[in-house]
């Protein structure tokens, strides 16, 4: 089997597992998928991720959904402000990152000018 054929099957199944969460498959699918996911810990673990995002999209769970988008917004602000810009060269195929700390006659000398 082909790699995109296991790509098409594998998003097939994580959509069966979808419905079967909203109640929405028929009872041969659903008895099908259920063995498929006895036997699949692949499988499992979407299951349980699948239930691990419905259970923190719960309306009660706003407030902490809140808090965690706040912390990881201030973690990202932090780490790109420690970040030195970037310039892109005039051949625009590559980024040329700019030392702030050195003097133009340094960044002249390091840039070969």
């Amino acid at each position: 089997m082909n790699q995109d054929k296991k790509d098409d099957d594998m998003l097939h199944t994580k959509e069966q597992l979808s419905a079967l969460m909203d109640d929405a498959l028929e009872d041969e699918e659903k008895e099908t998928l259920l063995n498929k996911l006895k036997k699949d810990p692949e499988l499992q673990k979407t299951w349980q991720c699948f239930h691990l995002i419905r259970s923190i999209l719960q309306p009660k769970n706003e407030r902490l959904l809140l808090g965690y988008g706040a912390m990881l917004s201030a973690k990202v602000s932090a780490q790109l402000a420690n970040e030195p810009p970037v310039v892109w060269g005039a051949e625009f195929d590559k980024p040329l990152v700019v030392n702030t700390t050195v003097s133009n006659d340094e960044r002249n000398v390091s840039e070969g000018k």
